[in-house]
């Protein structure tokens, strides 16, 4: 693990494994006694089984295997399961909803007019990419970016803030300038703001 770069406890493999064999689940790829059988959990297969010294009838080893099998898209962890539908829905979401909360802007908004621009729909991957240019964009020109987080008090004195999206080793400086942080986000990127005149 260390040698690909990962620093966590091995378990989170298994956590891994077992949350996306509970997605397969529920995609109907693999019954619920196999996967706990997979999981090593007591459950019907191992209570049955056990006073047989462990052993499975090949029947049913090759019945577990053809399940396992059919649940590797969601084990992968390379572009195979990148490109998942489930995968693509779940990116969507996760950034329409970070540039809502963090950066105030709309990413439906710039899905319709593509969709208008080109005259259909958007497919899920063109979706994603369409998001992350735009979030792109913000990053490289943080004019593009509302400071419409605007606080009114007494509705004539109206507080606004600047954010942009930074990097851990870029923080510091910003930091040093004012800027607050807001949030840290999974992809490793700090949310940061600061007052504007």
């Amino acid at each position: 693990m260390r040698a690909a770069g990962v620093y966590k406890r091995p378990y989170v493999l298994r956590a891994y494994a077992e949350t996306q064999l509970i997605i397969a689940e529920s995609k109907g790829k693999i019954s619920h006694p196999y996967l706990q059988f997979i999981a090593g959990h007591k459950g019907d297969i191992e209570a049955r089984y056990s006073t047989n010294k462990g052993r499975l009838p090949p029947d049913m080893i090759e019945s577990i295997r053809s399940n396992y099998k059919a649940c590797e898209q969601f084990l992968a962890t390379t572009s195979q399961l990148e490109q998942s539908a489930v995968v693509k829905e779940a990116k969507i979401e996760a950034l329409r909803s970070m540039a809502k909360s963090l950066l105030d802007i709309d990413l439906l908004d710039a899905k319709i007019a593509k969709e208008r621009e080109i005259k259909r729909e958007l497919a899920p991957a063109e979706e994603v990419e369409l998001y992350e240019s735009e979030i792109r964009k913000l990053r490289v020109d943080p004019q593009r970016l509302r400071t419409a987080d605007e606080r009114c008090d007494d509705g004539v004195h109206c507080r606004r803030f600047e954010s942009r999206l930074v990097l851990e080793d870029e923080l510091v400086p910003y930091l040093n300038e004012g800027w607050q942080i807001v949030k840290e986000l999974a992809s490793g990127k700090i949310a940061v703001r600061r007052e504007t005149s």
